[in-house]
């Protein structure tokens, strides 16, 4: 099958698992922040959820990231500081009960019991 067949499927696919998502949110609430594709139909899909252009970041074959169609970042540390910018960290307090350690770990054994 052709690629050029395969994308405008790939594009509404992924538009509507996006639009699914954003749909378990109240309709004045868009949980997506940003996003990183590496096609211009992501950037498509990003703008039809509301992501701002401005923090819409495809990659291009080169590994550059370019921001509305220009490259801005060419570098991992130049990625690192664009990250840590635009995704600021959050407070981590009343979130240790819910993380994968404690989710997953197996309860301990009670030596008294062997």
């Amino acid at each position: 099958m052709s690629t050029l067949l395969v994308l405008p499927y790939l594009l509404k696919l992924i538009e509507a698992i996006l639009q699914d998502i954003k749909a378990l949110f109240p309709p004045d609430y868009n949980p997506f922040y940003a996003g990183f594709g590496n096609r211009h139909t992501d950037e498509l899909s990003y703008r039809k959820i509301g992501i701002p252009k401005g923090k819409i970041f495809i990659i291009n074959p080169k590994g550059e990231v370019a921001i509305n169609n220009r490259v801005d970042v060419k570098s991992y540390t130049s990625l690192h500081t664009l990250v840590h910018d635009m995704f600021p960290p959050t407070s981590m307090v009343g979130q240790e009960d819910y993380n994968s350690w404690n989710f997953w770990k197996m309860p301990l054994v009670d030596v008294d019991d062997l």
